[in-house]
C-alpha cells in the first residue's frame, strides 16, 4: 500500500504497520508449542524490535538460541543459525 502525503505520514503508517507485526507475533509467540516453532518466531520477533530495542532483540535472540541447540549441538540448524545472524 502507497500512502501519499506528506512525510510524517508515512512514517506513521511505516510505524503501525511495525508495531502489527509485533503484537502479532507476541500473540503467535504464545500459541507456539515446539522449540523449532518457538525458536523461529522469537528470530521473527528479535529482527522485528531491533531498530527500536536492541537490548530486547539480543534477549529474544539468544533465547531462540538456547531453545535452537541442546549442549553444543544444533538440534534446528536453521533457528539456531537465524539467531546467530541477529546476535550478529
Amino acid at each position: 500500500m502507497l500512502t501519499i502525503g506528506c512525510p510524517e505520514e508515512k512514517e506513521i503508517r511505516v510505524e503501525w504497520v511495525v508495531r502489527k507485526r509485533i503484537d502479532e507475533l507476541q500473540q503467535q509467540l504464545e500459541r507456539v508449542e515446539g522449540d523449532e516453532e518457538k525458536a523461529a518466531t522469537l528470530n521473527k520477533l528479535a529482527w522485528e524490535v531491533g531498530a527500536d530495542d536492541p537490548k530486547e532483540a539480543l534477549a529474544l535472540s539468544q533465547r531462540a538460541y538456547e531453545l535452537a541447540t541442546s549442549h553444543g549441538e544444533y538440534r534446528y540448524p536453521a533457528a539456531a543459525a537465524d539467531s546467530l545472524i541477529n546476535l550478529g
